[in-house]
């Protein structure tokens, strides 16, 4: 193998190989499977030269991989909550405000947790003891596969669990270290700028993540949003003007790496312990280890060694998006910049594909050309230009040239909210433990190829694979969605092409100004985990908000054939509304009302209308009933009709009902229940809901009908699947 090819996979290897089999320990049911391939890899690197170089790496990989053990217990750990009245040590610089909200990290008998409360009652004392009453939690788990673990985002931060905060009470002051002194000075310095540079110095200076709106959600759309974890490079310039003024002093080298890992420990702190600080300290530590040594090392080496430290002391550093993306990043830009390797835009969509595929569920296909224009421009321009920009005006005030900087990064912005217009995003499922290791191993033996020729070819056929593979599914599915207390059940077909069928489409109750949309944060992340990109039929029950309120979101991200609702919900101002504002957004759409007897077949479903027998005004007595059949199975979909509704259906019965108002009493009819015997029961509500759903008679009524039943709010997102071979299967996503 000759010496480009033997340094190229050296670090690299090792990073995807502890990626890979992280992955596969994260699953019980994977980790032999992990460690075989593990060993396999580990065998194959023993062919190659220099043996003993990689052997220390590979243990730290293994190890990682083995502490991942512990964080799957996180993972299983039952979510925990309870009333408390703490006195607690604020770190005020750690303040962030998210809408109306204020959260900041709190210390508590040396534990640190994530404390939330409204702006109003953030008291303006950071040096002094608060006493908190609230309520702790140790973290929500996912409410439905591939989405947000709370858990592992606080192992991530290192944090004990958050309180939501209800009263603060200001006590006596503490003395702060210089390093709050500093931070807060720092934070004071920053707030003075005008607000879009405050962003972006607080982005990629400082580590913090810029709040989630229009611009951001461009970033991510176009496949940029890595660029926002650049916050490491200022290191590199702070620790080299440092270095350079050191040697014109004419120090030893001893003395002057001391002042570097000095200079370096006070960043970290400074600086929000961001990933990219990180990483870019532990990369330039390495390097200057190596050089202590009379050794040379490849950018990739330090790459690698800085990624297996770090994972080896956070091992759910791979489940962070920053860090994960933080470390792409810095790959690709030596893969790119200083190899100047033709097959490096290849290689990092491809890199690109993974990622956003298990964070995003989806990437721009015009992210290479997005990436061209913007890396050089962030690497290169901002971020040096900022942190001379930050450094020097936090002593002088120059008004015409700050107003100058802000226009420029107001113009960014608006450049990137004008490329997400004419964007391509291609939706993909997250891929499978299984498929990704097959196709990384895949990559690597190709990449270990002596003949130039058959890599592009190989690159293709794996992104080729990757894309035909998998959208396949061989299974039926229903589920029904964690949304809060709202209703959302989606039906997806088996085949290549899949058909989804959405019946409601929730919405949080109270919200409906310009705030962001409750469909961000649960049903679109879930619909697009699923492959989801385009709808065959949307039903709408009726027009209440929680289920109808996301039909604007819904318009804005998918395509979707038709929208179906029962006959007279026009007549509310609701779905009025929502119906002439998705009509300017999807005005090819078929909006067809129905009323019962109305019915469908196909190979996905089958379907028909119970209810309303006649034109109603979208109020609960005018709910649409389907009872739908998937497989051999029938569904008994009730909206949120009531008992008297119930009491006029025909007889019927039915495998899963979805109980009707969410589980409340004025739905569940006793005596219907026990005509209908259905056999599961699955209730849609949300999680310490304000109604108190579902209501205890209903459960009681359950019990003594002995009908099994799944509930949203405790148990996530309810999967009920059957593959072409008839077998059955119903998954939670909190067991």
């Amino acid at each position: 193998m000759i010496e480009k090819e033997r340094i190229l996979i050296q670090s690299p290897l090792f990073a995807f190989l502890l990626w890979g089999v992280s992955w596969f320990f994260l699953s019980s049911s994977y980790q032999g499977l992990g460690l075989v391939l593990a060993v396999l890899v580990f065998l194959r690197l023993w062919q190659i030269q220099n043996k003993k170089e990689h052997l220390l790496l590979v243990i730290v990989c293994l190890f990682a991989s083995f502490l991942l053990l512990e964080e799957k217990k996180i993972i299983e750990a039952p979510f925990q909550e309870q009333e408390v009245s703490w006195l607690v040590k604020p770190k005020w610089e750690t303040k962030e405000e998210k809408e109306n909200q204020t959260s900041l990290i709190v210390e508590y008998k040396n534990q640190e947790y994530q404390l939330w409360l409204p702006k109003k009652k953030v008291p303006s004392a950071p040096f002094s003891y608060w006493q908190i009453k609230g309520v702790v939690q140790n973290g929500q788990k996912a409410r439905f596969q591939h989405g947000f673990h709370e858990c592992l985002y606080f192992r991530g931060k290192h944090l004990a669990g958050k309180i939501m905060g209800k009263d603060v009470t200001v006590c006596s002051p503490f003395l702060p270290s210089w390093h709050q002194k500093m931070q807060l000075w720092i934070q004071k310095k920053v707030h003075a700028f005008p607000s879009c540079t405050q962003k972006y110095i607080n982005q990629l200076l400082l580590g913090k993540n810029m709040t989630e709106g229009e611009v951001k959600k461009a970033y991510r759309q176009l496949g940029v949003i890595h660029l926002l974890s650049l916050s490491g490079l200022q290191v590199l310039l702070m620790v080299w003007v440092v270095r350079k003024i050191l040697w014109q002093c004419h120090l030893p080298r001893e003395i002057t790496f001391f002042c570097e890992l000095v200079l370096l420990w006070n960043i970290y702190w400074f600086c929000g312990q961001g990933i990219g600080i990180i990483r870019s300290g532990l990369q330039y530590i390495f390097l200057r280890i190596f050089q202590h040594f009379s050794l040379k090392p490849t950018l990739y080496e330090t790459w690698g060694l800085a990624f297996c430290c770090h994972w080896l002391f956070c091992p759910s550093l791979g489940l962070q998006v920053g860090a994960v993306l933080s470390y792409l990043l810095s790959l690709f830009a030596y893969f790119c910049f200083y190899e100047k390797e033709k097959h490096g835009s290849l290689l990092f969509f491809f890199l690109l594909c993974l990622v956003m595929s298990r964070f995003f569920f989806e990437v721009s296909i015009w992210s290479t050309f997005w990436n061209f224009i913007f890396a050089p421009l962030f690497t290169y321009l901002l971020i040096p230009f900022l942190f001379g920009y930050f450094f020097i005006f936090s002593f002088f005030s120059f008004a015409p040239l700050q107003q100058l900087v802000e226009n420029a990064l107001r113009q960014l912005d608006q450049l990137v909210i004008f490329g997400n217009q004419y964007n391509f995003s291609l939706t993909l499922k997250p891929f499978s433990s299984i498929l990704l290791c097959l196709c990384l191993v895949t990559f690597l033996w190709y990449w270990q190829r002596r003949f130039f020729q058959q890599k592009t070819k190989g690159l293709w056929w794996m992104l080729l694979l990757l894309f035909i593979l998998n959208p396949c599914t061989l299974k039926k599915e229903m589920n029904v969605i964690d949304i809060g207390q709202g209703d959302a059940i989606l039906f997806s077909g088996s085949h290549y092409a899949q058909e989804h069928y959405l019946v409601d489409c929730g919405g949080k109750i109270g919200q409906q100004g310009p705030k962001r949309e409750d469909a961000e944060r649960n049903l679109i992340p879930f619909l697009k985990s699923k492959g989801v990109w385009k709808i065959k039929t949307l039903f709408i029950t009726h027009a209440d908000w929680d289920h109808m309120g996301n039909m604007v979101a819904l318009a804005k991200n998918f395509q979707v054939e038709q929208v179906m609702y029962s006959l007279g919900c026009d007549k509310k101002g609701t779905f009025a509304r929502e119906k002439a504002a998705w009509q300017k957004i999807q005005p090819k759409t078929k909006f067809v009302p129905l009323i019962a007897g109305k019915q469908e077949k196909n190979q996905t479903l089958t379907w028909k209308t119970l209810w309303p027998k006649e034109e109603g005004s979208g109020r609960n007595e005018d709910s649409l009933v389907l009872q739908v059949h998937l497989g051999k199975r029938k569904c008994l979909l009730l909206g949120d009709a009531p008992k008297e509704v119930e009491n006029q259906l025909p007889s019927l019965t039915t495998d899963f009902i979805k109980l009707g108002h969410h589980g409340s009493h004025t739905s569940s009819d006793e005596n219907c229940l026990r005509a209908w015997k259905p056999k599961i029961a699955l209730i849609s509500c949300g999680y310490h809901n304000r109604f108190h759903h579902p209501h205890p008679e209903v459960l009681a009524v359950l019990k003594k009908e002995k009908i099994p039943y799944y509930r949203t709010d405790l148990q996530g997102t309810i999967t009920y699947q059957v593959s072409l071979l008839g077998k059955e299967k119903i998954q939670v996503a909190i067991p």
